[in-house]
């Protein structure tokens, strides 16, 4: 079972899944898989929907991609599939969803199944969609701990002048902009 963090209302996924073999005992991936592999079948579904979005071979739903790495949004109803590399890396597939799937109303996360075809074990694939982006360079996780640092143990330039600016980890990107009082008290604060 993969574990993935993206961030609800993100869209243009191309999501790198791994299909299983069933008869290794290595936990190997399985090769030769394609969108038109009899019996595939892809499903999603949120943690707040009573309903999966299902995709299958049988069904057409499931269309190739023409370049991998680049998302192409998939016809309404349908989903994109190809297999990454089966000889670097085998059984990994790359799936492509619309962009509705990826930005569900309150979801805290999705869970992706690939499954149906001969010889490939059922993969629960779970990815996490916060509400914020964490990879953002304003508000992610990163930039948080950088202004945390900033403001404890960063270089400041400005120091009573009052508008003070705390430098990031490089020591010359403005982190925060501080504006103070005649006594030191800030009034206001400027991220980024």
């Amino acid at each position: 079972m993969a574990f993935l963090t993206y961030w609800n209302g993100i869209g243009a996924v191309s999501l790198r899944l791994k299909a299983r073999d069933s008869t290794r005992t290595d936990n190997g991936g399985l090769t030769g898989v394609t969108n038109a592999s009899a019996g595939l079948r892809i499903s999603a579904i949120a943690d707040n929907e009573s309903a999966s979005t299902s995709y299958t071979q049988a069904g057409g739903t499931i269309d190739t991609i023409t370049t991998l790495g680049t998302w192409v949004a998939p016809t309404a109803g349908h989903c994109r599939l190809k297999l990454v590399d089966d000889v670097k890396h085998p059984g990994l597939l790359e799936v492509q969803f619309e962009n509705s799937r990826w930005a569900v109303g309150g979801a805290r996360y999705l869970i992706v199944t690939i499954l149906g075809v001969a010889n490939m074990t059922q993969e629960d694939h779970i990815v996490q969609l916060p509400s914020v982006n964490l990879f953002d360079s304003t508000n992610g996780a990163r930039s948080r701990i950088e202004q945390i640092w900033a403001s404890t143990a960063g270089k400041v330039s400005g120091a009573g002048s009052g508008t003070e600016t705390f430098l990031g980890f490089d020591g010359a990107t403005a982190v925060l902009t501080i504006t103070v009082d005649s006594v030191g008290n800030r009034t206001a604060i400027v991220y980024g």
